[in-house]
């Protein structure tokens, strides 16, 4: 037997009595509640009855610039993300609510670890892949970061992975269009060089997602297309699901971290994460990018569901989505989501390497 994936018991964690949850789209889970939704949708509304729902004003005064609320980008149950324009500057910001204060006080220590640690690290190279905030506004609880026009990875998957039918061949099924393991080289490596930095900086990630990596290009591009992926710099942002591992600071014992379709077995059981757990993570985001979907995505839609895949199946087969793959790469991804931590690429940089040998 592969003790890599050893015989499944009935249940890793509680699920008697409770009713199943379905998957929210790209929702991070605090904890375990089978009892409720993990994605409350919003009804259509106006922009003035979304900032109303979440209690924000249209203008938000800061310490070093005055921002005009112009639009809705996103929600989840932890923040809204509005785009806006700073009063003086004319500069294009994304502004984002957070649920409570302690959230807000945790991005501002994990942005200031990653701040003031980065100083002394030899090799500087992994803080273009970090988005920190231009200023946080305590009141009402507000992150202000630089706009990019080409949003996040997980929104360019989705929007540009595109199924055409073949000329000719309209009665078939069409094709997806997925770029080649080569295309998508540099949004490989800065993931693997932000998340190496952020580990350099003792710092645990816990929520590495494709939605937590936004793509910066030139904005003089009317469009950002498979062809010129190698001109993208991947960027992470949103770090209060972070810890530090010198300090434990943001750590609690026992509380389930992460979003289903990235997270590790040890996450899923409540453990300690390390950096390894952020690897495993990156290797669902590594998956998602060369085949358009995330593992397990297409099988199960119940949390309970997917947490069983990730704790005992093997990584679906990527070379049926994307023939370019190939057997080495896959065995890549496999590697990095191994069950078992000690399996794993130990580092981000390893990772990296491994997968840049590959495309010789």
């Amino acid at each position: 037997m592969n003790p890599d994936y050893p015989d499944r018991p009935k249940s890793d964690f509680p699920l008697a009595g409770t009713p199943h949850t379905r998957v929210g789209e790209d929702q991070r889970i605090e904890e375990v509640n089978s009892q409720r939704m993990l994605t409350p949708q919003l009804e259509p509304l106006t922009l003035a009855a979304i900032l109303d729902e979440f209690g924000i004003d249209p203008i938000l005064q800061g310490e070093k610039e005055s921002y005009q609320i112009l639009g809705y980008i996103s929600h989840s149950p932890q923040a809204a993300v509005f785009y806006g324009r700073g009063l003086r500057s004319n500069r294009e910001v994304a502004i984002k609510k957070v649920s409570n204060r302690e959230q807000l006080e945790q991005e501002k220590y994990i942005q200031g670890l990653l701040k003031s640690r980065g100083v002394t690290l030899k090799s500087k190279g992994g803080n273009r892949q970090i988005l920190l905030a231009d200023e946080f506004l305590d009141e009402p609880a507000v992150v202000v970061t630089r706009y990019f026009k080409f949003g996040d990875l997980r929104e360019f998957i989705k929007t540009s992975y595109k199924a055409e039918s073949t000329p000719g061949e309209e009665d078939f099924p069409p094709r997806v269009i997925i770029p080649t393991p080569y295309q998508t080289r540099a949004l490989i490596h800065g993931a693997c060089t932000g998340l190496q930095y952020v580990h350099d900086c003792n710092v645990v990630l816990r929520d590495v997602k494709s939605r937590n990596m936004v793509l910066d290009a030139n904005p003089a591009l009317k469009k950002l297309a498979l062809e010129n992926l190698h001109r993208v710099t991947l960027r992470f942002l949103d770090f209060e699901t972070g810890y530090d591992m010198i300090s434990g600071h943001g750590y609690v014992p026992k509380k389930m971290v992460g979003t289903t379709y990235y997270m590790s077995p040890e996450a899923i059981r409540g453990k300690r994460q390390t950096p390894q757990s952020d690897i495993y993570s990156l290797g669902a985001v590594i998956y998602e990018v060369l085949t358009g979907k995330r593992p397990f995505e297409e099988e199960e839609t119940v949390v309970e569901a997917v947490f069983q895949k990730h704790l005992h199946e093997r990584v679906p087969d990527m070379i049926q989505s994307n023939p370019a793959v190939g057997k080495d790469l896959q065995r890549l991804v496999e590697k990095a989501m191994a069950k078992d931590p000690r399996n794993r690429h130990q580092t981000a940089a390893e990772l990296w390497r491994h997968y840049a040998m590959l495309l010789r």
